[in-house]
């Protein structure tokens, strides 16, 4: 196999652009990154969510719904 050649169909698209092996893997890097990233946030988004309703609870703004 022809090392200059892409493996996968992301890489075709990239090397469509003119881009070279390293910056195409580059940008795979940065794109994997970056999902991870947004899972991340989306966890601490969640979390802070979750802290400020327990907030609410133990301060009387909201009820837990135990007293239905």
């Amino acid at each position: 196999m022809n090392p200059e050649q892409p493996t996968n169909n992301r890489q075709s698209a990239l090397f469509v652009g003119a881009f070279t092996p390293e910056e195409a893997e580059r940008l795979n890097s940065v794109r994997t990154h970056l999902y991870e990233k947004a899972e991340y946030l989306d966890r601490v988004l969640d979390e802070q969510r979750l802290r400020f309703v327990r907030f609410l609870v133990e301060n009387g703004d909201i009820s837990d719904g135990g007293d239905i």
